[in-house]
């Protein structure tokens, strides 16, 4: 039998595994334009277009992040292939997004 002590403290870590969850979704559905923190698995998500995009990305598509160096992101594209994008966001061009 289960004391309820036991019930408790396993309920409280069960509360403290979905808080976890939620703090992550909210995260990853910050509309953030600060590139810096996103990891791969990560979504990126193409917010404006500052001069003629590749026929490879589309404006208002996320993009799950693949591969990550120093100062640029590796993008899966619309055709299947991969795409680096530059961290620096200096004209807001992408922003951190849901899946």
């Amino acid at each position: 039998m289960i004391e309820k002590e036991e019930y408790l403290k396993a309920l409280e870590i069960v509360e403290e595994y979905h808080k976890q969850l939620s703090l992550q979704i909210v995260r990853h559905c910050d509309m953030d334009t600060n590139l810096s923190n996103v990891k791969v698995g990560d979504f990126i998500k193409v917010v404006k277009e500052v001069r003629p995009l590749p026929k490879v990305l589309t404006t208002g598509k996320s993009y799950e992040v693949i591969g990550d160096k120093e100062h640029y992101l590796n993008i899966r594209n619309d055709i299947g292939g991969s795409q680096w994008v530059p961290k620096t966001n200096t004209v807001r061009r992408w922003a951190v997004s849901c899946a």
